[in-house]
């Protein structure tokens, strides 16, 4: 896991969190919290390179996606960084 991230750009939007699940990993119980956020079209956003801050937590982006095809609104499923 990268631990070089630096800000990239700072954008408006509105978050939806989705909720939180529990799994068990190698005996460990771990936590999983997933959430929505939502922009203006953009092409520059890559789950690879980007991370979203928010409400002092990281988030993974997952995928970007554009909101029935008519480049005005993308939604953004991320999961929060443990």
């Amino acid at each position: 896991m990268r631990d070089d991230w630096h800000p990239f750009l700072e954008i408006w939007g509105a978050f939806e969190p989705i909720g939180s699940r529990e799994f068990p990993i190698q005996q460990k119980r771990y936590e999983q919290t997933t959430a929505r956020f939502r922009t203006r079209y953009r092409t520059d956003i890559d789950p690879a390179l980007h991370r979203i801050v928010y409400g002092g937590k990281s988030w993974n982006v997952r995928s970007p996606i554009d909101v029935l095809g008519r480049h005005i609104e993308i939604v953004i499923e991320a999961s929060e960084v443990q």
